[in-house]
């Protein structure tokens, strides 16, 4: 009786360690490059492709801008993979302002530094993985 008691207690324990979720972790983005301190710079966070082609971020964060880099935190990420676009609005209208020939005005850039050949990147040349341990990642605006 006493082994079918344990064993039942490693299958209760069992099923409760498989059943527990992955924890989140904090991404920390730190953006190099900026030249002025007028404006913000806006990031803008993508968990899948879909996501990402359609303009629709899981999270958005603005940071005053600051000479040389700025960081911002995106905390509670849960574990996956994930991709990051961002831009120095320097006139404060809260959009990228582009060219009549849709050349992007002010500077941007994407996560890994991916750089699209005529428009963004695809969301697998941005895109990189968040586990359960934080993670900072470089980005520099061009």
């Amino acid at each position: 009786m006493k082994s079918l008691t344990n064993f039942i207690g490693f299958a209760v324990l069992g099923t409760w360690l498989i059943a527990l979720p992955a924890y989140a972790s904090d991404l920390r983005v730190r953006l190099l490059g900026i030249e002025n301190d007028q404006g913000t710079v806006r990031v803008a966070l993508f968990a899948n492709e879909q996501a990402f082609k359609s303009s629709a971020p899981q999270m958005q964060k603005e940071v005053p801008a600051h000479i040389d880099e700025v960081w911002l935190t995106f905390e509670n990420l849960p574990p996956g993979r994930y991709g990051i676009s961002a831009f120095h609005d320097v006139n404060g209208n809260e959009k990228l302002d582009t060219s009549f020939l849709g050349l992007p005005k002010e500077p941007y850039g994407f996560s890994q530094n991916a750089r699209g050949r005529f428009g963004p990147p695809n969301f697998s040349d941005i895109s990189f993985d968040v586990d359960s341990s934080p993670k900072t990642l470089d980005i520099t605006l061009r």
